[in-house]
């Protein structure tokens, strides 16, 4: 962690105040000019790729009364079943619905059944229910006072929307736990002072050249699987336990026509594989932050 931590200073220090002309570099390098040790760390990463399904709104269409996979206006829940609400007996938001049945399978994820999200006004907290028959479940009005006149809270769309799923691979985030598990391999073990400036130089370059590569959006704002996108850092970071290994039980960005994460934030939903296989929901991280 400490040779870590004096790579993430060199890097910001070169990335501030040393010119492309100062470091002897070109602004850009072709992945075949990279250093091994930089293209070996590259190559990793991208190997690390995982297959997910987009969830793509469609505005056009209206919500029936099925229980299919929509983004807010009305849940499908059971009969008789209380509506969520946070530990100030104040009713949750209802965020969106993913039925397994109407997208491509992945592994680890069920292949039928309805999972539910709905969180907190203010984002701090949030809550999945997972039912194995969606043919039972009803949709439901929300309370009409969940929805305030708040510039802060989740703005969501009265009709909601229907989703649709198409499959694509998710690339890990530059700011992911697993990428600095393998970069902070780059710095040698001896003390790091002692090296040359242009081997700095170079490190910090590839640190920019990396970023450049994986700091990228997903092509869906919603998506089930793959890897997850943090706005403020990765949480899994300060917590190296079970949730360190996870996968994305449901990723939202925000879309001002549905729901609106403060400026530009996504919500994450993740969870260890073999809690995501029993859909385990009860013990699922939850993340959500803006720019």
């Amino acid at each position: 962690m400490r040779n870590f931590a004096r790579r993430i200073v060199r890097s910001l220090y070169n990335r501030l105040f040393a010119t492309p002309e100062q470091l002897n570099l070109p602004k850009s390098m072709p992945l075949d000019q990279w250093p091994l040790f930089a293209r070996d760390a590259y190559e990793k990463l991208m190997a690390q790729s995982r297959p997910a399904v987009g969830l793509v709104p469609d505005y056009d269409r209206e919500v029936p009364d099925e229980a299919v996979s929509s983004i807010a206006g009305r849940p499908s829940l059971p009969e008789g079943f209380d509506w969520p609400e946070d530990e100030d007996g104040k009713p949750l938001l209802f965020l969106m619905q993913v039925n397994y049945t109407q997208h491509p399978s992945l592994e680890n994820h069920p292949k039928s059944g309805l999972l539910v999200a709905f969180m907190e006004e203010y984002y701090e907290s949030a809550r999945l229910f997972y039912f194995e028959d969606p043919s039972i479940l009803v949709r439901r009005d929300p309370p009409d006072h969940i929805y305030p006149d708040n510039p802060f809270s989740v703005n969501l769309h009265r009709q909601g929307a229907p989703l649709d799923g198409h499959l694509f691979e998710s690339q890990i985030d530059w700011g992911a736990a697993e990428v600095d598990q393998i970069v902070e391999s780059w710095w040698p073990a001896e003390d790091e002072d002692m090296l040359p400036d242009d081997e700095a130089a170079i490190i910090s370059k590839m640190d920019n050249e990396l970023r450049a590569r994986l700091e990228i959006d997903p092509p869906y704002d919603f998506y089930i699987g793959g890897h997850p996108v943090f706005r403020q850092g990765d949480p899994r970071k300060f917590d190296r336990g079970k949730l360190l290994e996870s996968e994305v039980v449901l990723q939202m960005g925000s879309d001002i026509r549905a729901v609106n994460f403060g400026d530009s934030g996504t919500a994450v939903f993740f969870a260890t594989p073999q809690d995501l296989r029993s859909m385990n929901v009860s013990d699922i991280g939850f993340d959500c932050s803006s720019l």
